[in-house]
């Protein structure tokens, strides 16, 4: 029992001298300049935020300017249906503002009387009209990564119905730094009806 309790006693003596070595060598390891994974996935990185910065979008899996269902008034009847107000968002989910267009009320309400298009599907094609209202239309900036609220009838978006929102990118302002309708929206976001919340789309 002497023996193997010596022998293993033993087994686990290691020389100063070689102790020295294997301290040298741990740090010199600590020395070396990290190559492989941990670069690895600092490139991976870089790159992805290089692309999410080309796609111009804040959250990626949204377009970069869309509309949203928020609410919608109540009705006590449903013959009031067709003047039901559906309340919708429109976001700046662009890395840029945009210019949408609105009407002033001409009260103290600030109500966003927003200018929209009601495209209609018909058997003979699509037909589109604008919905206008208010005193005078002017051009409202919107900053990156904010919304706004406004009001559309519901009978703009019953079955075969959507309705769009023109806007204009900040860069695309006219040459005196001014922007207005005459300019014509470049761009536009859509909302469907079958988008509405299942109980509004009866």
């Amino acid at each position: 029992m002497a023996s193997n309790r010596q022998t293993c006693e033993t087994g686990w003596r290691v020389p100063i001298s070689q102790l020295v070595g294997y301290n040298i060598l741990f740090f010199s390891l600590l020395l070396i300049p990290q190559s492989g994974p941990v670069c690895g996935a600092s490139r991976y990185l870089q790159v992805n935020k290089q692309k999410n910065e080309k796609s111009g979008r804040l959250v990626q899996n949204k377009p970069t300017v869309y509309l949203e269902f928020m609410d919608a008034e109540p009705t006590s009847s449903a013959a009031q249906n067709k003047t039901q107000k559906i309340q919708l968002l429109l976001h700046n989910n662009a890395r840029w503002p945009i210019y949408y267009y609105m009407y002033t009320s001409g009260s103290e309400r600030r109500d966003v009387i927003m200018l929209y298009s009601v495209e209609v599907e018909e058997e003979k094609g699509k037909r589109v009209y604008e919905v206008r209202g208010g005193h005078t239309l002017i051009a409202q900036k919107l900053p990156s990564g904010r919304s706004i609220s406004f009001a559309v009838l519901r009978e703009h978006l019953i079955q075969g119905h959507r309705i769009c929102v023109g806007f204009n990118y900040e860069w695309e302002e006219n040459q005196d730094g001014s922007l207005t309708y005459a300019t014509e929206p470049s761009h536009w976001a859509c909302f469907s009806h079958y988008r509405l919340p299942e109980s509004y789309r009866r």
